[in-house]
């Protein structure tokens, strides 16, 4: 049963880099709430980590 539901999955999509995930996800995110909330959001982020 195991090779069976191997043999019958799609196959795996090709990995993208980190840089172009994250401009993806930026986008995704700016779409929806603009790019003053997101870049807000994101130097909130980078003080408290510090």
């Amino acid at each position: 049963m195991k090779r069976a539901a191997y043999d019958s999955r799609p196959v795996k999509k090709t990995p993208l880099p980190l840089l172009e995930l994250r401009r993806r996800w930026r986008a995704d995110t700016i779409r929806p709430l603009g790019t003053g909330l997101v870049d807000g959001l994101l130097a909130l982020c980078c003080r408290r980590a510090v």
